[in-house]
């Protein structure tokens, strides 16, 4: 039995035969056509998650006191003899002597975090200046200028120099500095402007 074809199925059979490579990139364009607008679509809503925000300003550090003598600098690694104690130990901060008492400034903007009045260190100011930046006063005379949750600018004085530092009595009155970087101690001064009094 012999299969008889239609002409107008043969030439059907013709036209995707010769223009089969067409069809086919006829077909891939519209695929990706479509692929590329639902993309657009669906991202359409996600624009402001994907605007860039610009990083914070640096935090603007100043000096803590207006007029000092570096009594001792910061000795985290290495021992110093202490004549008060009459031993050799670390000294985790920057030891500030002053000849009188005078205003003490936080050393950038932050946040009071403690207040204690402690028999050995006097008054002692913590403030967290945020990026993980935690300075401490210690040796401030009774009644600070500032408390728990108060909220301070670089500069702003949260107390005054005294010399209740038991530990480092051979200094006389002084402003003991720490800072902790990420609950490390680390040397104040890497900090602190560089500025010569």
């Amino acid at each position: 039995m012999k299969t008889v074809r239609s002409s107008s199925q043969s030439k059907q059979g013709n036209f995707f035969a010769r223009n089969l490579y067409k069809v086919v990139m006829v077909s891939t364009l519209v695929v990706l056509g479509a692929v590329v607008t639902m993309t657009i679509l669906l991202n359409r809503g996600n624009d402001d998650q994907q605007t860039v925000t610009p990083p914070p300003p640096a935090p603007t550090y100043v000096m803590p006191l207006t007029e000092y003598e570096i009594a001792q600098d910061a000795s985290l690694d290495r021992l110093i003899y202490n004549p008060t104690l009459n031993e050799w130990r670390t000294v985790n901060g920057t030891i500030f002597s002053v000849k009188e008492d005078i205003d003490v400034h936080s050393v950038s903007d932050g946040q009071v975090v403690d207040v204690q009045d402690t028999q050995l260190e006097g008054v002692v100011v913590k403030i967290d200046h945020g990026d993980g930046i935690v300075s401490t006063y210690m040796s401030l005379a009774e009644n600070p200028a500032v408390e728990v949750g108060q909220k301070i600018k670089a500069g702003d004085v949260i107390g005054q120099t005294s010399d209740h530092m038991s530990k480092y009595a051979h200094f006389n009155n002084q402003l003991y500095l720490e800072v902790k970087q990420a609950g490390k101690l680390i040397d104040p001064m890497t900090i602190l402007p560089n500025q010569e009094v």
